[in-house]
């Protein structure tokens, strides 16, 4: 386990969820964009890149799923995945 200044690591890669952080997005990337790659694969709560503050895409997103199991097959479908030129990084959030 990781234990640095701020105690344990929290991010378990083995640790199941229902959100997904999708990471490697071009900056030019829409909201919209990330809606239709993500809603096919199943029932989308929420999806959303992150901004800086002057309106600037981090180059990364969050979608909230339904169930763990839809989160796990997103996840399984879109790792590595060129997207828009770039292969995402996707992984439980």
């Amino acid at each position: 386990d990781y234990k640095g200044k701020g105690g344990p690591f929290p991010f378990d890669p083995s640790r199941k969820s229902c959100s997904v952080y999708i990471g490697n997005l071009p900056w030019r990337t829409s909201d919209a964009d990330v809606e239709g790659l993500v809603r096919p694969l199943g029932d989308v709560v929420r999806a959303s890149i992150a901004y800086e503050p002057d309106g600037r895409s981090k180059g990364f997103a969050t979608v909230l799923y339904r169930t763990e199991d839809q989160a796990e097959l997103a996840i399984s479908h879109l790792n590595n995945l060129e997207f828009q030129g770039r292969n995402l990084r996707v992984r439980f959030d």
